[in-house]
């Protein structure tokens, strides 16, 4: 879920473009965040599936085992299970890491592409990000012109 939240895409669900061109790179990208929902959606109903099948086993067990048995067996394979989550936990925390990395370096060198510095200045990552936009930005007025739209409506 983490990766959807973030738009990134794992490599088992990303699709590689036959042709390069912008239009393209944005329907597959599109079509690569579907299929990362529908994993989820898979995982989280395969979950569901265990959790009743392990519910069903576990009130088996409690049935034909002595209660001290049944304890003895019940603590131990819960520790094994929570052991097991935290090794899974934290192998998808190390990949999410690694794959959020990529994503932000692949965005800070677009960026270092795109802006050239004809001036002596450094520029700080606010006016490098403002530069990068190229004309897809808008400098808002200080006061909106009220008495002008009024008028030009009437």
């Amino acid at each position: 879920m983490r990766c959807r939240d973030s738009n990134v895409i794992s490599g088992c669900v990303r699709i590689h473009p036959p042709v390069k061109s912008p239009a393209s790179n944005r329907i597959l990208r599109w079509a690569s965040l579907a299929l990362v929902r529908e994993r989820i959606n898979h995982t989280r109903r395969q979950l569901d599936d265990v959790a009743q099948k392990l519910y069903q086993l576990h009130l088996l067990l409690a049935s034909f085992l002595a209660p001290r048995d049944w304890e003895h067996i019940d603590v131990s394979t819960t520790a094994q299970a929570e052991i097991a989550s935290r090794d899974v936990t934290e192998r998808h925390h190390q990949n999410y890491d690694k794959l959020n990395s990529k994503k932000l370096e692949s965005i800070q060198t677009e960026i270092d592409r795109t802006i050239v510095n004809l001036t002596n200045e450094d520029l700080d990552d606010a006016t490098k990000s403002i530069l990068a936009k190229g004309l897809n930005f808008a400098v808002t007025p200080k006061s909106i012109p009220y008495s002008e739209f009024i008028g030009g409506v009437e």
